[in-house]
């Protein structure tokens, strides 16, 4: 169907209202530039678009002839006085081509007398048009200045519809390809595959035919993901060098894509990464790093084969592309891992199965066997024709249980029973089978138990039952079952022979797969189960799950910690987690429902633990110096008491203390007044939680933490409080800090390259952040370069490095 006839058509709502595709976009705006340029009686005409960003008129269009490398065209204002002024002055500026003032490179294509009309919409610069008039048109005549204002105003707004055209253009390709990357993902195509996908899709997006996609490890190297039209020989170079390079250092250092026209002669480039550039004939480069919050997984590089400048337009596309890439792998990769647990898990379960339920009745069945051996040696065939029957029936349960344990099934004797049933059954049948007193008990009021639950106490129970039989030499077995409070406990002794619990070893091809899988059963449902033995005294097992893994208990955990003393040293910390329960918590917000959702939000998390709450400031403040907790989250507006007073009375009591701002306000005096007052970070309360917490493990650490939407606010407030370089004093060693940071290094890459500790590489960025008045990196080195602390954009120092 055309798209007029889509149009038409009431029942189409959605292709009525979607908007009209580039082609139909370049139709459009040839035809009405033809429409433009007569009205203003100009039978040659050049459209040259403005970019505020780096002030360069680029071409666009012509009419009325052809111009090769129109697109190519990048001119200064400053080459262009007639143009500056008229975009300055919003006014039609008249020219002769032959007094001067029109750039060299338009007078092979313009003569007499021209115009630049500029096409402003409110305070942008979108464009200017340079028309050469017809003769014998007066441009000074009322006339003509009328019609031309009116054809000034219908450039503008096409202008601004190509505008809006284009960047509608680009969401549509940029949402169709995640759409497309994001399918692949979950129909599980390996990373390798997403990542060329990713690299064709910048390829096509640009135009560019070289692109490399590569992925940081652990080590520090870019291994190649992707590679479009670069040999794996310059991907295995880039590999071995496993050194920071000076363009990744200044993406890194600004956050955004950077561009080198000449790379092969920069002057940081080193020999060895200049030998790869040449033999791959790479002149210059553009590079966007792919980075999640702090981390950084790799780097996305186009390799253009000529000479070329990106409009800020394409490079907001690459760094577009980047962010799609980063979340892509990022998602890629924990499916992945996560696919690799579920195998393994999937693995451990049918090895329980089978050990708990085949390898238990082809035991039997071989017992059954031998025992007819012995009868049919005898003579004795009703009883061998006994124990052949008995061994068939095993052999079928033996089928059975294999089946279930592939499929997952229950087993049969769960499917009509309780749990209680079965192990009474089981204790039943392990007496008839051995002769061996079994009895079974069960106390407690019986609570509903998950299929998971019933299977892992049923098959634990017939583990040690089995173990019994073979290993214990016991007169008496006794099976017990406790339904508890908060839990289920399932207890089976035996008066045998006992065991040394020490001597236990690992499970391996030998066997020892039993009591692992008890054990190993019970831990994966948040239980334990403990075997205590002695030589001649017998042996007891006692598995308990709890009903469910509820929050409660954490709750309940939180609410009795006993505080520090108020002078004592912390206790002691895993260097992740803070506490040995998680990093401690205090939440000061007056609303009882938000108090609520964050603790459970942060909990969820792990790692993390609810000390206690507080209602307003005053209040944060006694029960932080009661509770003694890692971090304070501190809303700002609160009664009697607010946040802002609390931070400062608790910065006064607790200098020490890690204070996050967690607050719906982002207006630069409250985050002037919170950083005043002495907060490690300021979020917004619509943060997400993984955002959060991670923001509450980087104040433990020491750093500082801020929301992407308080960062703007901060660089401006950086900019007006910035200060001469003469009132910025750093010794040697904070500048070789900032000099790594400049650099892009981790804050693990700078203590072993300085040869110190994370910690005190840690404490020189605190002090580079208070003496620059900066709350990040990237800020700290663009306020260092604008001071001239470092140069270039880095600066290179040889400095040792250890493998």
């Amino acid at each position: 169907m055309s798209s007029e006839g889509r149009a038409s058509s009431p029942g189409h709502r959605e292709s009525e209202g979607a908007a009209i595709g580039a082609e139909d976009v370049a139709r459009l705006v040839q035809r009405s530039l033809t429409e433009i340029a007569v009205g203003l009686e100009c039978p040659r005409l050049v459209v040259l678009s403005f970019s505020a960003d780096d002030s360069l008129l680029r071409g666009v269009r012509t009419v009325g002839f052809e111009m090769p490398g129109l697109r190519d065209l990048r001119l200064s204002l400053n080459a262009f006085p007639a143009a500056e002024q008229a975009l300055r002055m919003r006014q039609i500026r008249p020219l002769s081509a032959s007094t001067g003032g029109l750039p060299e490179i338009l007078h092979t294509y313009l003569h007499g007398e021209l115009v630049v009309v500029p096409l402003v919409m409110g305070e942008r610069k979108l464009a200017v048009l340079v028309g050469q008039i017809a003769p014998n048109v007066s441009v000074r005549s009322p006339q003509w200045q009328e019609r031309a204002a009116q054809f000034a105003l219908r450039a503008t707004l096409l202008a601004e519809l190509v505008r809006l055209s284009g960047a509608y253009q680009d969401e549509c390709r940029l949402r169709q390809a995640t759409q497309a990357i994001i399918a692949a993902i979950l129909e599980g195509r390996p990373l390798s595959e997403v990542a060329g996908m990713i690299a064709d899709q910048v390829a096509a997006s640009l135009g560019e035919e070289r692109v490399g996609l590569y992925l940081l490890d652990d080590d520090g190297r870019y291994l190649p993901a992707a590679l479009r039209n670069v040999s794996a020989e310059y991907a295995d170079g880039i590999m071995r060098l496993r050194r920071q390079g000076p363009f990744t250092a200044r993406a890194l250092a600004t956050h955004l894509p950077y561009y080198t026209p000449d790379a092969q002669n920069d002057p940081q480039v080193t020999p060895a990464l200049r030998a790869l550039l040449v033999q791959e004939d790479i002149r210059s480069l553009l590079i966007a790093m792919l980075h999640h919050g702090d981390r950084i997984s790799g780097a996305l590089a186009i390799y253009p084969l000529g000479e070329r400048r990106f409009t800020p337009r394409e490079m907001t596309l690459v760094q577009a592309r980047a962010d799609q890439a980063t979340l892509a792998i990022l998602i890629a990769q924990q499916l992945e891992q996560q696919r690799d647990v579920a195998t393994a898990e999937e693995r451990n379960r049918l090895a329980r199965e089978i050990h708990d339920t085949v390898a238990q009745s082809l035991t039997g069945v071989l017992m059954q066997v031998e025992t007819a051996e012995t009868y049919l040696r005898a003579g004795d065939y009703t009883t061998v024709s006994s124990l052949l029957e008995s061994a068939r029936e095993q052999s079928r349960k033996a089928l059975d249980d294999t089946r279930r344990a592939v499929q997952g099934l229950a087993p049969p004797s769960l499917e009509q029973r309780s749990l209680a049933e079965a192990l009474m059954e089981e204790s039943q049948r392990f007496e008839t089978v051995t002769g061996i007193g079994s009895p079974f008990i069960t106390s407690g009021e019986e609570h509903p138990l998950t299929a998971e639950q019933s299977i892992a106490l049923l098959r634990v129970a017939q583990e040690a039952l089995n173990n019994a039989r073979k290993h214990s030499q016991a007169t008496r077995v006794r099976v017990g079952l406790q339904y508890g409070t908060e839990s289920v406990v399932l207890m089976v002794e035996d008066d045998g022979i006992g065991f040394d619990t020490a001597n236990r070893g690992a499970p391996d091809s030998a066997g020892g797969y039993g009591l692992f899988g008890m054990e190993e059963r019970a831990r994966l449902l948040g239980g334990e189960a403990v075997v205590e033995s002695t030589p001649l005294w017998g042996t007891r097992v006692r598995a308990s799950i709890p009903y469910r893994l509820s929050r409660d208990a954490g709750d309940s955990r939180a609410s009795t910690v006993s505080p520090r003393p108020a002078n004592g040293p912390a206790p002691g910390r895993d260097e992740a987690l803070g506490a040995p329960d998680g990093i401690r918590v205090l939440v000061a917000d007056d609303h009882a429902i938000v108090r609520q959702g964050l603790r459970d939000v942060l909990e969820a998390q792990g790692g993390l633990q609810i000390a206690g709450e507080a209602e307003n400031g005053a209040q944060a403040v006694e029960r932080a110096l009661e509770l003694r907790p890692d971090v304070v989250l501190m809303d700002l507006q609160m009664p009697d008491v607010d946040g802002l007073d609390g931070l400062r009375l608790l910065h006064e009591k607790m200098p020490d203390l890690p204070v996050i701002v967690l607050t719906t306000f982002d207006g630069e005096s409250s985050i002037a007044q919170a950083l005043a007052a002495g907060a490690r970070g300021y979020l917004l309360k619509d943060a997400d939680p993984a955002d959060l917490a991670a923001a509450i493990r980087a104040v433990h650490r020491g750093e500082s933490q801020f929301s992407s939407a308080v960062t703007g606010r901060l660089a401006s407030l950086a900019g007006r409080a910035s200060h001469g370089a003469q009132d910025v004093r750093l010794n040697d060693r904070e500048r070789e800090v900032l000099d790594l940071l400049a650099q892009g290094a981790r804050n693990k890459e700078v203590a072993a390259r300085l040869f110190i500790t994370v910690s005190t590489v840690e404490k020189h960025i605190s002090n580079l952040f208070a003496k620059l008045g900066v709350s990040n990196r990237a800020e700290a080195v663009r306020t260092a370069l604008d001071l001239g602390l470092i140069s270039g954009g880095t600066r290179t120092r040889e400095v040792r490095t250890t493998k």
